[in-house]
């Protein structure tokens, strides 16, 4: 068969008989994908694809890889990976799930890889009411791990009572490429300063580290401009 092609699962559920009846039971789990609307263990990938691009976020050898089988983007917007409420199945659709607070200073760090070497985007703010911004940095990705860490000041121009998203935005990175193409994630953590210099982990990311996924064979990304 010529691809891309597809196989959706959904509903899935075991039941048992008893006295002629069908009764429920806890066979299997989050059958109906309730648990993490849209997302991969507290993280989902945003795409145009009413725009062409095809592809989705996969959990690979304990990291996030954003794997794209068709790229067609012009804005760094059209191609993300976020942690929000959403993605963690607690609230809607670009709802967030960080809370920040003014006059704090934090340290972002993560890992980060591409099939193609450029610029990405990091950016935390809200939706509420257009996409307010409470920090956000340009960076440039390779083909091989590297650590970012960024440091940011909250001051008293926003109104932190929203909660934040978190975003990597990488439309521009992918522009014009042919696909497959990858964007790997891992290792990803918010610091709070509280003391000159000293760091403690702020407990607003959630699983960071991808533990939860068991390791696979690893494959270099080689995609092709």
């Amino acid at each position: 068969q010529d691809g891309p092609q597809y196989f959706d699962l959904d509903n899935v559920k075991i039941e048992v008989v008893e006295d002629e009846e069908l009764l429920e039971t806890d066979l299997i789990v989050n059958g109906d994908f309730d648990m993490v609307v849209g997302s991969t263990y507290g993280w989902r990938g945003f795409l145009n694809d009413w725009q062409g691009t095809t592809g989705g976020l996969t959990l690979f050898n304990m990291h996030l890889r954003l794997a794209l089988e068709h790229v067609n983007t012009w804005e760094n917007w059209q191609l993300q990976i976020i942690q929000d409420a959403y993605a963690l199945g607690t609230g809607e659709d670009n709802e967030g799930s960080i809370e920040f607070e003014e006059g704090n200073t934090y340290r972002v760090t993560f890992d980060a890889r591409a099939s193609l070497e450029g610029d990405a985007r990091l950016a935390i703010g809200h939706s509420e009411d257009g996409w307010s911004e409470y920090f956000g940095e340009t960076f440039t990705v390779t083909r091989s791990w590297e650590t970012y860490t960024f440091e940011f000041t909250l001051d008293d121009e926003l109104d932190y009572d929203v909660l934040a998203q978190f975003k990597i935005e990488m439309g521009l990175l992918f522009e014009g490429a042919e696909g497959p193409q990858y964007f790997d994630l891992n290792n990803v953590m918010i610091e709070v300063m509280v003391d000159e210099d000293e760091f403690e982990d702020a407990e607003l990311i959630v699983n960071g580290d991808l533990m939860m996924d068991e390791p696979v064979e690893e494959e270099e990304p080689n995609g092709d401009e």
